[in-house]
């Protein structure tokens, strides 16, 4: 990577100087980064009680001294991400990441603001993200910089301001038992079946009560995540909290929760993992995983962790298995939605390294395709996308590559357009991210791969700098226009609603283009809703259980 692309994100400028006072005895101290910036980083927005326990809301007046808002706080505990290093050349020009862990203090926010918003009174519009991960790893913090993208807000005259939240993930934000629903009654709590996600939504809360202070609009908020971000987004539209206007989902997923059946399996799992017998009391349960070691709860999560069906939370979903994009309306409060995918989402996962013959793609995908009430369904999807006739092992690769990435993520778009047909619908705007990875020596060059998007939504210089390849830069451009329009209540392109068009990020040759339903091979496929929910379930099952069991 040319070291021209280097930068200096989030380091000071020359009058690095800025607080915001909170109380007569307290302020927050942040700075201003060399592209004029503010930045008030690893605010801590609500405290932890006790593990698996909901979290209390933080509010900024609650602190009497001045808080150092200057560094990264710290992460939820994880595993590391394997697929880091293959994407390692987008981060060149980003700021270093705090990637310390820490289970009770990772509730923290970052807020990066025009300079001019924090003192003038003005309010401008506000963008949230939530950065994905699997619900497992990832963080909200130097890998999710605000500071190329609102210093482009201002210089392109639609100022915002950004926020990113970290939240718990794997079991220490989604787990869920009767033992732990009882023990938050106990307590005067909600007891949500996913801990996490009210996180979020606490630092949602935050963020509607408090970003004036730092020059935001409270009531002008767009929530933007990927992948598991996105799904996340996704969930906080359906809930019956109003805690925004407009989300943009990149890449989220059509996912099918767990059961509360199977998050109870799940909990039993881990309390014999720790050594306890399933004969033991509710409260020796509960004591012997919060008596387990992080690293422990990490590794018994395993590499992947799924949101859990919580009526409370999904009010007026009848369908618990039913994935979230497939249901029927939106709350009136939702204005608009952006929602989109890559060309090339599963190029990233590396299938060939796991399921090496067409023996093993077969074999895995028959045993996570079952489905006793229709049992042709298995054969028919093996059928449909050239399984079963691929004439070579890698051929069989590429078609399960293609079955994972319409099961997972291409559906989704349009399950939520059929649930915004109605009149009073948000309006929805849908696209496709063909704009690929230029990199030489790239293991992923020339695929639009998961993720890759997020360089794009963050403005780094690998892709939008004065070095950055032109076809990139371009599509740099388009992707904040639609974003910062998008912030701002303005449409980013024709509704799909009125063309059925999405828009496709491409360089210069970015465009609207009709889609064709024809050439959706999981719409002759999906007939019963059975069929729905097992479709949206097969990434999961097979990443988790394995080649070939």
């Amino acid at each position: 990577m040319s070291a021209s692309l280097l930068s200096q994100a989030g380091v000071r400028g020359d009058n690095d100087g800025v607080s915001v006072r909170i109380s007569e005895k307290a302020e927050f101290e942040g700075f201003i980064s060399a592209l004029g910036v503010a930045h008030f980083l690893g605010v801590q927005f609500a405290r932890i009680p006790a593990r698996f326990r909901q979290a209390q809301l933080l509010p900024p007046e609650s602190h009497c001294a001045t808080v150092d808002a200057t560094e990264y706080g710290p992460i939820c505990p994880q595993a590391p991400d394997n697929l880091r290093s293959i994407r390692q050349h987008l981060f060149a020009g980003a700021p270093a990441a705090n990637l310390a862990q820490s289970e009770y203090d990772c509730l923290r926010l970052n807020i990066y603001a025009p300079k001019s918003v924090i003192s003038s009174g003005n309010k401008v519009p506000v963008l949230v993200w939530i950065h994905g991960g699997g619900w497992s790893i990832e963080n909200g913090n130097a890998d999710f910089s605000g500071d190329f993208l609102v210093h482009h807000s201002i210089e392109t005259g639609k100022p915002i301001v950004f926020v990113s939240i970290n939240y718990r993930m794997g079991s220490f934000g989604f787990l869920s038992s009767s033992e732990l629903a009882a023990e938050a009654v106990s307590h005067g709590e909600a007891g949500w079946a996913n801990q996490g996600l009210n996180d979020q939504r606490i630092g949602l809360q935050w963020v509607k009560d408090y970003i004036h202070m730092f020059g935001g609009d409270g009531s002008n908020v767009t929530i933007a995540g990927e992948s598991a971000g996105a799904w996340s987004v996704l969930a906080h539209l359906r809930s019956n909290q109003a805690l925004c206007q407009r989300g943009i989902m990149q890449s989220a997923p059509s996912w099918s929760m767990l059961r509360p059946e199977e998050a109870q399996g799940k909990f039993d799992r881990l309390v014999q993992r720790a050594g306890i017998p399933l004969t033991a009391t509710a409260s020796q349960r509960i004591a012997a995983l919060r008596t387990a070691s992080t690293e422990d709860l990490i590794a018994w999560n395993g590499p992947l962790t799924s949101p859990i069906w919580d009526p409370k939370w999904f009010v007026g979903h009848a369908l618990p298995e039913a994935p979230l994009d497939c249901v029927e309306p939106f709350p009136n409060w939702v204005q608009a939605i952006v929602t989109g995918t890559m060309r090339d989402e599963m190029s990233v996962f590396g299938f060939e390294k796991f399921w090496q013959t067409k023996v093993s793609v077969i074999s895995s995908l028959r045993n996570v395709l079952s489905l006793p009430s229709d049992l042709s369904f298995g054969s028919e999807i093996l059928e449909e996308y050239g399984v079963l006739e691929a004439r070579s092992d890698t051929a069989a690769v590429q078609a399960l590559t293609s079955l994972l990435g319409d099961a997972c993520f291409s559906r989704l778009p349009f399950n939520v357009a059929s649930a915004c047909s109605n009149p009073n619908s948000p309006s929805l705007y849908i696209y496709r991210f063909d704009q690929s990875d230029e990199e030489e020596g790239s293991l992923l060059n020339g695929a639009a791969f998961h993720t890759l998007d997020n360089t794009y939504l963050c403005r780094y210089p690998a892709v939008a700098g004065s070095a950055a390849p032109r076809s990139c830069q371009i599509t740099a451009d388009m992707f904040s226009q639609m974003v910062l329009r998008h912030t701002y209540g303005e449409p980013p392109w024709q509704a799909y609603g009125i063309s059925h068009a999405q828009n496709v990020f491409d360089g210069a040759y970015t465009r609207l283009e009709t889609v064709s339903h024809d050439c959706q091979r999981w719409r002759k496929l999906l007939t019963s809703q059975d069929r729905t929910n097992r479709f949206a379930r097969l990434f999961f099952d097979f990443i988790t259980q394995g080649p070939g069991r």
